[in-house]
């Protein structure tokens, strides 16, 4: 039998897996940045040129970025220039290839 121990471990684990799975953004996918600590923006933009991430915006109040990553190397390197991947949704004004969006009207 299984102690109280090894069955808390168990289903620690379980629900740390699950929150990746959900929250971890897919290669090629809107994600958003968030800063850890003292993360700059300077340093998102160069892990954006090195990675040839496209930055669709910038939230200054979280300091937090949404980006669309070409692969999963490039969301692993982000969390050593101090920012965390989450997914996200592309803004209103996109769509899925980055580009302006002209479902919507001005009339």
């Amino acid at each position: 039998m299984l102690s109280p121990i090894a069955i808390a471990f168990q289903g620690t684990a379980a629900l740390m897996g699950l929150t990746l799975a959900v929250l971890c953004p897919q290669p090629g996918s809107a994600s958003r940045l968030v800063p850890l600590g003292g993360a700059s923006a300077s340093e998102a933009a160069m892990w954006a040129v090195e990675e040839n991430a496209q930055l669709l915006s910038f939230e200054p109040q979280t300091r937090s970025f949404t980006v669309i990553a070409p692969n999963a190397r490039g969301l692993l390197r982000v969390v050593s220039y101090g920012f965390v991947p989450i997914s996200a949704q592309l803004p209103s004004c996109l769509n899925e290839q980055g580009g302006a969006s002209n479902t919507g009207s001005l009339v």
